[in-house]
């Protein structure tokens, strides 16, 4: 298999730090059920009560790629997200630029994605040293190996675990920020070429 790289935009200089602000939660994507807001939403919620420190989530994209509409999943998100004690940004789908710049501001991102065959998004992620929480699912596996934070998608507390476990702790934040950050490295559009070209 050969994989596709990732745009220089994203690449962060270095791994990063913790820091004591909000801790601010990205999920980049099709907004659909499939890809899990709702569980991003709900286990960063669970993680600001386990951990007493303020959250927020920043849900990036729509349903329908910046084509307009908002579907009944969006509708009864937004109804949700309204409820939680933590607050909840929708930005509607932008360039990919703006994406780059909103995961530097990240502290971290997560993806419970049902099925993934090689997610751009959290290799993008990655590529900016944002630490990742993600589904336990074979593609993002086989992206970030060792690297990325696999929980089950369905279990929301262990997703909520996962991202606590980052708030809470600077040196975890520091390695996970690291082990991403080099895998990363590895996705690039030159590697991506010279295998093409072998096959």
């Amino acid at each position: 298999m050969v994989h596709n790289g990732v745009d220089e935009l994203f690449r962060a200089h270095a791994p990063r730090s913790a820091n004591d602000g909000e801790f601010v939660v990205t999920i980049v994507g099709n907004v659909v059920p499939a890809k899990g807001p709702h569980l991003v939403c709900q286990a960063a919620d669970l993680a600001a009560r386990l951990t007493g420190r303020q959250f927020r989530v920043r849900v990036v994209g729509d349903s329908w790629y910046g084509r307009g509409g908002v579907t009944l999943y969006e509708s009864w998100l937004r109804e949700q997200c309204a409820a939680l004690g933590t607050p909840v940004d929708f930005v509607p789908h932008v360039g990919r630029h703006r994406v780059a710049e909103l995961l530097r501001d990240s502290s971290a991102a997560c993806f419970p994605s049902e099925v993934e065959a090689l997610p751009t998004a959290v290799l993008e992620a990655m590529a900016s040293a944002v630490p990742v929480v993600c589904s336990d699912i074979p593609g993002m596996r086989e992206v970030g190996g060792g690297a990325v934070l696999a929980r089950s998608r369905e279990d929301v507390e262990a997703l909520a675990d996962a991202l606590a476990s980052l708030a809470e702790d600077p040196a975890v934040y520091a390695e996970r920020s690291r082990l991403v950050w080099e895998r990363a490295r590895e996705f690039s559009w030159d590697r991506a070429a010279s295998q093409l070209a072998r096959v």
